[in-house]
């Protein structure tokens, strides 16, 4: 016999809401950390947009987003890992470099 809970009841019990709600912030957060390393690496390589996207097989619309930390569909930026290590490759650093905090400069 299976007992049937609304979505309400679901959404009182804070399962799986609250456990995607904090999924999306973490994914945003992160989305915005790669932004702002990707930024950084590139002005610290003298290089452009057009330039680092190129080099890493992406359009440029497609790298400006991930600047922005910005998805083509408006949420947070989620590239693939073959995105992510190409861009760990064209910057000479490990994928998990491109995700750490990095202290200002």
């Amino acid at each position: 016999m299976s007992t049937q809970i609304g979505a309400r009841g679901l959404f009182q019990l804070g399962w799986p809401h609250t456990d995607r709600m904090k999924d999306a912030v973490a994914v945003g957060e992160t989305a915005k950390l790669l932004a702002t390393n990707l930024r950084t690496l590139r002005a610290a390589q003298g290089e452009t947009q057009l330039a680092v996207a190129a080099a890493a097989g992406l359009t440029p619309q497609h790298y400006r987003l991930l600047e922005k930390a910005v998805s083509p569909s408006g949420g947070p930026a989620n590239p693939r890992l073959s995105t992510l290590l190409a861009l760990a490759q064209v910057h000479g650093i490990s994928v998990a470099e491109l995700l750490i905090a990095r202290p200002h400069a």
